[in-house]
């Protein structure tokens, strides 16, 4: 079944569709668990403020266990994000990402321009 998710899931574990995996990002639901105020938890991982979601509901639930969450795109999670933290992409799952926002909203505006051509 072809969804974002799918695509999201797919490039993150075959680099022949690291090409989709920006869009597939942007576009797919990630889940991520909420903290008590409105905003992102932020974990450090190796001295980088990381803010964990994950691509599937039942990945979360191995991470952080029972848990409040919220799911959002990854589009309007960069939107979330304050400057300087990255996101990790299923640090638990079989292909974990860190993904850096600054570059991925920079790819995303010369992907965006260049089909307003």
């Amino acid at each position: 079944m072809h969804s974002p998710t799918t695509d999201l899931l797919n490039a993150a574990a075959d680099p022949s569709y690291a090409s989709r995996l920006l869009g597939s990002f942007l576009l797919a639901t990630v889940f991520s668990p909420a903290p008590p105020e409105p905003g992102v938890i932020v974990l450090d991982i190796d001295g980088t403020p990381t803010v964990p979601v994950f691509s599937t509901e039942q990945w979360l639930a191995d991470f952080a266990g029972d848990c409040d969450w919220f799911s959002t795109t990854g589009l309007d999670l960069l939107g979330l994000l304050p400057i300087g933290v990255h996101i990790a992409l299923d640090p638990n799952g079989p292909h974990p990402l860190l993904i850096d926002p600054a570059a991925t909203k920079l790819a995303y505006t010369v992907v965006t321009a260049r089909s307003d051509r």
